[in-house]
């Protein structure tokens, strides 16, 4: 989980969103929502499109998820949801590497040394 408090005095938390009738509402931004807006005030302008990229998976990974998170449904056995998962685990797995690349630029991250193994992963999935 992403703590919110992290990003106090960082990020501003809601969005002002104007109404039909003139009013304006405060819309309270989600934990991604904050991180992606943390980072795209950190990085530059052409790092902008990838982190875009990055967090639209990550929110699409949260939104197929939530869902069945939260009812309750008959089980159900079908292929198709093999290949799904294949899918997700893809995309969380080339968005939480997109992060790592993003943290690893960090000047105090520069001594650390990345294993050959996460560098270059060559994931599998069954």
């Amino acid at each position: 989980n992403i703590n919110k408090d992290f990003f106090k005095d960082k990020v501003e938390f809601y969005d002002i969103v104007e109404l039909k009738n003139g009013m304006v509402e405060r819309k309270s931004k989600g934990t991604l929502r904050l991180m992606e807006d943390w980072l795209g005030g950190i990085f530059k302008a052409e790092q902008n499109n990838e982190l875009k990229k990055l967090f639209k998976q990550l929110k699409e990974i949260r939104r197929e998820r939530q869902n069945p998170a939260h009812k309750i449904s008959e089980n159900e056995y079908d292929k198709k949801y093999i290949e799904l998962q294949k899918q997700l685990i893809n995309k969380a797995y080339h968005s939480i590497k997109g992060l790592r690349h993003i943290f690893q630029q960090h000047p105090l991250a520069k001594d650390i040394e990345i294993p050959d193994w996460i560098e270059n992963g060559n994931v599998k999935t069954f």
